[in-house]
């Protein structure tokens, strides 16, 4: 029953109670718990372009929206109160097109006695925390010094305290090499603050002229039809401050832009030359360390989008209080 419950999206605006259903699973008698989502998206096939401010008289763009309605059934015993199955339905508004994805479950009921304690403790079998993950990740790196903030890192200025979360190098024929650690809000500040989830925080490590290569080629692709960089140089403002000693560059771009109805569309096109650039509203910090590397600041890419989980960090100030932590980690720190 827990893991049913369990399997349910977040809160969104969207979701519905659960209902509980009598049902039945390939001849066995169970109850579902089922519970639905509706999703509203607005889809620009093609590329083509939402202008914030049209002329008088022009008539509003058409706005292709459609609803995906997620269905989840959660299939158990009736007689036993064991899990059977899992399975879910999707259904797109706009062509009636439906998917259904199914997940069964095996039961073996076993005597107390036969079992090795071990089986049923979570470290023995190997589960770990986030925190205990994250570090043996850097342990395992062989990369000298990147830029860390420590294990545990208190940024002040009300801003909460980070831990932790995971580290890895990333590399691949058109990319360079980057360390990445990602840090993470507790769990404790999590539960304190009433959010659903924890902030987070990137910091990656790149050779200076990889990093360059990396922003050129995002410029290059963000400037196809439809398509959208948050830091296109199009409408990016860069801010230099001192912080430590070492020169910390504050890059503004724009995440989203209104649309004609004033709605807030997700994330959007660049604007074309000729069109006023909206107000600046995401942000990440780029730290020269001084030897021909650069460390940057910002949120992790997440199934959401950039910016999904950095929230209070996303602004000037507070990235500057997470760059003057910013230390060369050595192997064994």
């Amino acid at each position: 029953l827990i893991c049913g419950v369990l399997q349910q999206f977040g809160n969104f605006e969207g979701s519905l109670l659960p209902d509980i259903v009598s049902a039945a699973w390939q001849g066995t008698p169970a109850f579902g718990i089922v519970y639905e989502w509706v999703l509203e998206i607005e889809h620009d096939p093609g590329g083509s372009r939402l202008t914030p401010t049209a002329a008088p008289g022009t008539p509003a763009a058409p706005r292709n929206i459609y609803t995906a309605t997620s269905t989840y059934t959660f299939f158990v015993d009736a007689t036993t109160w064991l899990p059977l199955a899992l399975e879910q339905s999707v259904v797109r508004s706009d062509t009636g097109s439906a998917g259904t994805t199914t997940i069964e479950f095996e039961s073996e009921l076993l005597e107390r006695v036969d079992v090795d304690p071990n089986e049923l403790d979570p470290r023995a079998q190997g589960f770990r925390t986030r925190e205990e993950i994250g570090a043996a990740n850097l342990d395992a790196l062989t990369i000298p010094q990147p830029g860390w903030l420590g294990r545990q890192f208190d940024p002040g200025f009300g801003l909460p305290p980070l831990t932790l979360y995971s580290a890895e190098v990333r590399a691949n024929p058109v990319r360079p090499e980057v360390v990445s650690i990602t840090y993470s809000t507790t769990d404790d500040y999590r539960i304190s603050s009433g959010r659903e989830s924890n902030l987070e925080i990137t910091l990656k490590t790149w050779p200076e002229a990889g990093w360059r290569q990396f922003m050129a080629s995002l410029e290059e692709a963000g400037s196809q039809p439809g398509m959208a960089f948050v830091f296109a140089e199009r409408c990016l403002e860069r801010t230099t401050r001192t912080v430590n000693g070492r020169q910390v560059t504050i890059l503004a771009g724009v995440d989203v832009r209104p649309s004609p109805d004033g709605r807030t569309a997700l994330p959007t096109p660049t604007p074309l030359p000729g069109e006023q650039c909206p107000p600046r509203d995401t942000f990440m910090a780029e730290i020269d360390l001084g030897d021909g590397r650069i460390v940057t600041i910002d949120a992790p890419v997440s199934q959401w989008g950039p910016g999904g989980y950095f929230e209070e960090f996303d602004n000037p100030d507070a990235l500057a209080a997470l760059a003057a932590g910013i230390v060369q980690r050595n192997v064994g720190d």
